[in-house]
């Protein structure tokens, strides 16, 4: 039975929004080919946004090089443990004004979500998986990959093939249940907004 089984749609859709799962037991042996990540990268390319102003960006680094190394050092603690077999990791940043008249751009990192949930779900067709993460320094990462200030730091996202979860410590393997979502009623209302 497949792990994300015990998950269920209360209304119809793609197997493929319910099955992704940000995993923590990545395949520290299986390499991903550039071929691959840059498709999952061409999926991120089209999505959706603001006036087309297309505000993410991605910086990437593959295991083994001195920018990996770079990134993995501003993680906390936590993600250091399981990311250490992780194959890419990748900074996502959103530019915060338009390209065409320098304005604020409201919706900068809306739309670059989008970007990475397109990324994301190309990746697990691939039978890639992938994790974002928050839990790092921000100000060292922006400081050591010389990230302008235009630039928000979104995430670092986690990039691999999934493993065995018995490669993760026990306190990590806790965490590796597929979870569930709210219900429908809880995020969605008609006509009224009723939410406290």
């Amino acid at each position: 039975m497949e792990k994300w089984k015990n998950r269920v749609a209360e209304y119809p859709c793609d197997k493929e929004f319910i099955s992704r799962v940000s995993t923590r037991a990545f395949d520290e042996n299986k390499q991903i080919e550039h071929d691959t990540l840059m498709s999952c990268f061409e999926a991120a390319r089209w999505a959706p946004s603001s006036y087309n102003n297309q505000p993410w960006r991605y910086c990437f680094a593959k295991k083994g090089s001195k920018t990996y190394q770079t990134i993995y050092n501003t993680l906390v603690e936590f993600n250091q443990m399981w990311c250490k077999n992780v194959q890419v990791l990748i900074v996502i940043c959103s530019r915060k004004h338009f390209s065409h008249n320098n304005q604020i751009a409201a919706t900068s990192s809306l739309d670059t979500g989008s970007s990475y949930m397109s990324f994301s779900l190309e990746a697990h067709k691939r039978g890639l998986a992938t994790h974002a993460m928050e839990g790092f320094n921000k100000d060292k990462l922006r400081n050591v990959m010389n990230i302008p200030d235009m630039y928000n730091i979104e995430a670092i996202l986690a990039v691999g093939y999934p493993g065995d979860i018995s490669i993760l410590p026990k306190e990590v393997q806790d965490k590796e249940t597929p979870t569930a979502r709210k219900a429908l009623k809880e995020i969605v209302s008609e006509d009224h907004f009723i939410f406290t």
